[in-house]
């Protein structure tokens, strides 16, 4: 269930497949961040669960894939992401969690290779990646 401002911003998050509903629930941050120091680009996600979907669907597990759809001034962009952490806070009677989670590229985490490869470095990390 996607949240839309004024046909400006849309927003849509899926955690293991399920759609999770924006319209009741507030996501007070979203923070997508890469460097040098992040070995894959990180995803930290703050949402008050005000009608306790996340809990009752208990869809915070780890490795459980997030999915974010972001669109803004006509341009869509979904980013992949696994679930490695979450911290549950309860303040005024509404559980808020920070979700974490980082890109989900399976074969960077888990492949290797003897051979080298040859070109750019673009080529070479789009090849990673």
């Amino acid at each position: 269930m996607a949240f839309g401002v004024r046909d400006r911003l849309y927003l849509q998050l899926r955690i293991g497949g399920v759609d999770i509903p924006l319209e009741d629930n507030l996501v007070e941050s979203i923070h997508i961040v890469e460097n040098v120091r992040i070995y894959v680009p990180m995803l930290t996600l703050t949402i008050k669960d005000a009608t306790k979907f996340l809990t009752r669907n208990t869809l915070l597990l780890d490795g459980a894939p997030i999915e974010v759809t972001i669109e803004a001034e006509k341009t869509r962009s979904v980013y992949y992401f696994r679930l490695f952490g979450f911290k549950e806070d309860l303040s005024q009677g509404t559980v808020r969690y920070t979700i974490q989670g980082y890109l989900d590229v399976p074969r960077y985490w888990t492949e290797s290779t003897s051979t080298p490869l040859r070109g750019s470095v673009s080529f070479a990390l789009e090849q990673i990646a």
